[in-house]
């Protein structure tokens, strides 16, 4: 039986280890993930093919016809998944995932540490996520 090595992020001048969940949170969480954001997502976040459709999204080099059509996208996708979304279980799940990561070899406090740093909190959510998911994603059918 081999391990995963732990995931070194490093966001806005901090360290993250994340480290590897026990089975139970990890097929508690997919379970939730899947039936509220849906399988598509899971696979655009998660598979390689996914991942580059994301970085088409960050380059630099776009005409403004392109921006505006991916703000857009972007705005219409937020709306989706905020409607599907119960404010209580979200944030559940959030700390949740993020429990057991260690910033800078300490201990979270959720509620201090991310106070007015949403964008972190949910770059080091998707760190986390591709971390425990990315081998099964990978593996199965749902990545391709």
């Amino acid at each position: 039986m081999s391990v995963k090595e732990p995931t070194i992020e490093k966001l806005n001048g901090n360290t993250y280890i994340i480290t590897n969940w026990g089975v139970d949170k990890a097929l508690e969480t997919l379970v939730w993930i899947t039936k509220t954001f849906g399988e598509g997502l899971i696979t655009l976040l998660f598979s390689e093919g996914g991942e580059e459709t994301l970085k088409q999204f960050t380059k630099d080099d776009k005409t403004s016809e392109e921006a505006d059509a991916e703000k857009e996208l972007i705005a219409d996708f937020a709306k989706r998944v905020i409607d599907r979304l119960d404010a209580k279980e979200y944030v559940k799940y959030a700390k949740l995932i993020v429990s057991g990561t260690k910033c800078n070899a300490q201990d979270i406090d959720f509620n201090q540490h991310f106070i007015g740093s949403m964008g972190e909190l949910h770059r080091l959510l998707f760190a986390i996520l591709k971390h425990q998911y990315s081998d099964f994603l990978g593996e199965s059918g749902l990545a391709d």
